[in-house]
């Protein structure tokens, strides 16, 4: 007689199927409100009541008070936002903008997780930034009060997203692959034929990286919630005037620039004379073929005969 312990063929292939249509519904998006509405139970059968009762619970009906329309009162899930800042200022000196502005960061126990730098490099350009802060959420609205001083605000937005529905989400999705991982763990644990263990392993190693993916979608999630991002784009109100160069400096880059420039037709001229070296031969014997050419032609010229013209 088989031991009790081990599982025929047919059950492992049924309790995999089961825990694949587990692990395919907790994986599956759920509805943007999940409320769990109970079927209500039927009432049983009132007991016969005396007519000297009728009248007693007639006017206890009227005293009690009306039951809720709505059933039993469900408690409601806080709600979990993810808000973001953005912020552009105009500021007399960006430099000193970025130096308050990691201050403030500091100030309410956030840090600086990205800048972009714009320096003007020529007259007429506008020194320009953007800084991008994460703080507490706690303290993004005292963090925007502190930033407003800085300069002058030209726009300002404040964006609130509710993900108290993906959360829970996440986290029933995530209870029933783990639930569904013990199952197929005590099913291997049990299972005597060797395909079968290797088949519920690779079920297993299937629901671990679900598992960790939605996991880290879920962490993702709840940093976004604990901590806001403020962005801020900063510029000069004036444009930068570049400084004029002094006439020492001025005359010496252009001799420098000069000098450079008679160097490089040196070098030219050289390279040209060592290429015309180099094919000296050749144009030797261009120069000596074009001369026979025209010697020989010149020679049959001369050696020609006059030709008499006819006379009149």
């Amino acid at each position: 007689m088989r031991h009790p312990l081990h599982l025929s063929s047919a059950t492992v292939w049924l309790t995999l199927l089961l825990s694949t249509v587990l692990a395919s519904c907790a994986s599956a998006p759920m509805n943007t409100t999940s409320e769990s509405r109970a079927e209500p139970a039927s009432a049983p059968m009132p007991a016969p009541v005396a007519e000297g009762g009728l009248a007693q619970m007639a006017t206890d009906a009227k005293a009690a008070p009306p039951p809720p329309s709505g059933g039993a009162t469900v408690p409601q899930a806080e709600l979990k936002m993810v808000r973001t800042a953005q912020m552009r200022l105009d500021v007399e000196s960006v430099s000193e903008a970025l130096e308050k502005m990691e201050a403030i960061a500091r100030q309410h126990q956030g840090d600086i997780i990205g800048l972009q730098e714009q320096v003007p490099q020529d007259r007429g350009e506008r020194h320009t930034a953007t800084l991008t802060l994460r703080v507490p959420q706690a303290q993004l609205d005292k963090a925007l009060d502190a930033l407003t001083p800085l300069g002058t605000v030209q726009n300002q937005s404040i964006t609130a997203e509710d993900v108290s529905t993906q959360l829970v989400d996440y986290q029933a999705r995530l209870k029933n692959l783990r639930q569904t991982e013990e199952m197929l763990t005590n099913i291997m644990k049990r299972a005597g034929d060797m395909a079968d263990v290797l088949r519920v392993a690779q079920e297993i190693s299937n629901v671990r990286q679900s598992i960790e993916m939605l996991d880290a979608q879920l962490t993702n999630l709840q940093n976004q919630v604990a901590y806001s991002t403020i962005t801020v784009t900063v510029q000069e109100t004036v444009p930068t005037l570049g400084t004029q160069q002094p006439v020492g400096e001025a005359i010496a880059n252009t001799w420098q620039q000069a000098t450079h420039s008679v160097g490089a037709f040196t070098v030219f001229l050289l390279k040209f004379l060592t290429w015309l070296a180099a094919y000296s031969p050749y144009l030797f014997l261009i120069l000596l073929a074009a001369w026979f050419y025209r010697h020989q032609r010149q020679g049959s010229t001369t050696l020609r005969p006059p030709t008499d013209s006819p006379e009149g």
